[in-house]
Protein backbone atom coordinates (compact mmCIF):
# COMPACT_ATOMS: atom_id res chain seq x y z
CA UNK A 1 0.00 0.00 0.00
CA UNK A 2 1.44 3.28 -1.18
CA UNK A 3 1.70 6.45 1.58
CA UNK A 4 -2.08 7.70 0.09
CA UNK A 5 -3.37 4.54 0.00
CA UNK A 6 -3.25 4.68 4.09
CA UNK A 7 -3.95 8.74 3.88
CA UNK A 8 -7.02 7.87 2.34
CA UNK A 9 -7.71 5.01 4.55
CA UNK A 10 -7.32 7.10 7.64
CA UNK A 11 -9.63 10.10 6.16
CA UNK A 12 -12.69 7.30 5.73
CA UNK A 13 -12.19 6.05 9.20
CA UNK A 14 -12.40 9.95 10.76
CA UNK A 15 -15.20 10.32 8.35
CA UNK A 16 -17.31 7.62 9.88
CA UNK A 17 -16.32 7.80 12.97
CA UNK A 18 -17.28 11.54 13.52
CA UNK A 19 -20.57 10.71 11.17
CA UNK A 20 -21.51 8.20 14.03
CA UNK A 21 -20.42 10.44 17.12
CA UNK A 22 -22.57 13.71 15.40
CA UNK A 23 -25.19 10.75 14.62
CA UNK A 24 -26.06 9.80 17.96
CA UNK A 25 -25.76 13.12 19.29
CA UNK A 26 -28.18 14.36 16.79
CA UNK A 27 -31.38 12.44 15.90
CA UNK A 28 -31.24 13.25 12.29
CA UNK A 29 -29.34 11.67 9.67
CA UNK A 30 -29.06 14.97 7.36
CA UNK A 31 -27.78 17.17 10.07
CA UNK A 32 -24.92 14.19 11.13
CA UNK A 33 -23.68 14.33 7.81
CA UNK A 34 -23.42 18.28 7.39
CA UNK A 35 -21.29 18.46 10.61
CA UNK A 36 -19.21 15.52 9.63
CA UNK A 37 -18.63 17.83 6.38
CA UNK A 38 -18.04 20.79 8.12
CA UNK A 39 -16.01 19.28 10.39
CA UNK A 40 -13.49 17.64 7.72
CA UNK A 41 -13.70 20.60 5.97
CA UNK A 42 -12.35 23.19 8.76
CA UNK A 43 -9.37 20.38 9.25
CA UNK A 44 -8.73 20.05 5.66
CA UNK A 45 -8.23 24.04 5.05
CA UNK A 46 -6.30 24.56 8.36
CA UNK A 47 -3.83 21.46 7.37
CA UNK A 48 -3.85 22.76 3.66
CA UNK A 49 -2.47 26.25 5.58
CA UNK A 50 0.03 24.54 8.02
CA UNK A 51 1.27 21.64 5.42
CA UNK A 52 1.53 23.25 1.93
CA UNK A 53 1.66 20.61 -0.79
CA UNK A 54 5.06 21.55 -2.01
CA UNK A 55 6.55 20.24 1.30
CA UNK A 56 5.13 16.07 1.10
Amino acid sequence: MSKDDIDFLIGWVIGVALFLFFSSRTESVPKAIAYSLVVIGAFGLIGMLIFPRSQW
